[in-house]
């Protein structure tokens, strides 16, 4: 019989078979979301998931997924500074429901 594991680890090993980043990589990203946008955009949109290298974001209105699009090199870029372990390779921005 295999020894227990700890939750935590367990999850981590599930989330990466699915591709998804590390749970402490989501937390963060929502923590750190102003500084990698900005404050105006971060006030309008918010990162909803991040799963096979495309961040996926909501926004408020159709305008802030077209400056989302606009700024998505420059969120790139701040986005790999934070977070340099964390696979990205695209941003996708739609309208939240």
């Amino acid at each position: 019989m295999a020894e227990p594991q700890r939750l935590g680890f367990a999850l981590e090993r599930l989330f990466g078979h699915l591709g998804a980043p590390p749970i402490r990589t989501l937390g963060q990203l929502a923590d750190h979301w102003d500084e990698i946008v900005g404050p105006g955009l971060a006030g309008h949109c918010r990162p909803a998931g991040l799963l096979d290298g495309v961040l996926r974001v909501q926004c408020d209105d159709p305008a802030w997924v077209s400056q989302i699009k606009w700024m998505e090199a420059q969120i790139s870029e701040r986005f790999r500074a934070r977070f340099p372990d964390t696979d990205l390779r695209s941003i996708r921005a739609s309208v939240a429901p």
